[in-house]
């Protein structure tokens, strides 16, 4: 099947093809087609910036049929669970990356990344759209706003936004808007989903792919299509990779094409050490940008 709608990210109407004609939480009618240009994956049909804004208001909402071990029925448990999974593969990045000064987190959900560059006394202010994970963060007394509008007319030394650029139908515009809020000399990070991940690449049947291609998720990049994207913006960049999940969860894939009821769990060094290989084969799971302003 070809298509010649329009790419968000290179604008061609050259043809499309299919790449998983299945989309979690959406209709029969939705699919994921490839660019055949930029090599983008995305959303058929997109939504518009109406249809995200609503969505947006009650993101816990869908996750509590998605993410069952982060309990958003529970936005307690959802900050617990986030801050141990992901602030110690964030750790090392804000270490190395991070200039001296403030930080303003794009996207910032329940606002355990605040806390943490808040207790490494880094002033921290952040941006949530969602009503409910903004009122989360904002009750543990983090400065949050729902949109850059809204924001003081002040820049920020690093700009941060983890995992929203793929929840977007204009990607470069966004990554515009949050260099527009950084410093001179500053530095916007990133993350966002690898798209031949090991599992997408591997996984004989599709339960993976009908359950990891999603409805809020409006587009999936490759290397090539991430490069593709980052040279429109036309700064200084480099690009690191990251492996999120570990052994145990892909055996749960592989034997029981689910990510749920396991009755196994492996040492945190052997999950390592799969991570470690798996970024050295090129089939990470997430990439980290960094951009120079």
């Amino acid at each position: 099947m070809n298509l010649k709608t329009k790419c968000p990210i290179c604008n061609s109407r050259v043809k499309k093809e299919v790449f998983h004609n299945k989309v979690w939480g959406g209709n029969k009618n939705d699919k994921f087609i490839r660019c055949l240009k930029c090599d983008t994956v995305f959303l058929y049909p997109l939504p518009n910036n109406s249809q995200l804004t609503k969505f947006y208001k009650n993101y816990p909402n869908y996750m509590k049929g998605r993410s069952i071990d982060q309990n958003w029925s529970n936005l307690k448990n959802t900050y617990d669970v986030l801050s141990k999974r992901d602030i110690p593969l964030r750790k090392s990045f804000v270490e190395k990356y991070f200039v001296k000064g403030n930080v303003c987190d794009v996207g910032c959900s329940v606002g355990f990344m605040l806390d943490y560059f808040k207790s490494n006394n880094i002033e921290a202010v952040g941006i949530e759209p969602s009503l409910l994970e903004y009122n989360f963060s904002v009750s543990n007394n983090n400065t949050v706003y729902k949109s850059f509008k809204e924001l003081p007319n002040k820049k920020y030394s690093n700009v941060t936004s983890y995992f929203v650029i793929e929840h977007l139908i204009d990607p470069i515009n966004f990554i515009k808007s949050c260099l527009n809020i950084t410093k001179k000399n500053g530095r916007f990070i990133f993350e966002i989903p690898h798209r031949n991940d090991f599992l997408l690449k591997n996984m004989k049947n599709n339960s993976y792919k009908d359950f990891i291609l999603q409805k809020m998720h409006v587009t999936y990049f490759s290397y090539e299509s991430l490069e593709f994207m980052l040279k429109k913006i036309n700064k200084k960049y480099k690009i690191e990779f990251g492996q999120k999940y570990g052994l145990d969860n892909h055996l749960m894939w592989a034997t029981r094409n689910s990510n749920s009821g396991a009755d196994f769990k492996f040492s945190k060094k052997l999950n390592n050490i799969y991570k470690k290989e798996l970024i050295k084969q090129n089939m990470y799971d997430y990439f980290i940008v960094i951009i120079y302003n």
